[in-house]
């Protein structure tokens, strides 16, 4: 199994590795993806993942060519990095 750093995803990598029948994980870029980010929380399902539970939502999606697995997954971690690098940026906002 082999995983693949968002900046590696590319048409050839995906093909040379199909062609070698390895097993992988790939990171999607949300951004050309747009419409997973829109499925409703009530399609998502809690799975343990070692010591976590993590929300992930699973289909099948054609990526490159070729009908893949896709698990999209709410990371509170960043959820609450993201909420507190906005909260900083209004703090900077309302003292100016």
């Amino acid at each position: 199994m082999s995983l693949i750093k968002a900046g590696s995803n590319s048409k050839a990598n995906f093909a040379h590795l199909d062609a070698l029948e390895f097993p992988y994980v790939a990171s999607l870029t949300p951004s050309y993806h747009t419409n997973l980010l829109k499925v409703s929380l009530s399609h998502y399902r809690e799975v343990k993942v070692g010591e976590h539970k993590l929300l992930v939502f699973r289909d099948r999606k054609v990526v490159w060519g070729k009908e893949r697995t896709v698990v999209v997954y709410i990371s509170e971690k960043l959820r609450e990095g993201q909420l507190r690098g906005l909260e900083t940026a209004l703090a900077k906002s309302l003292k100016s």
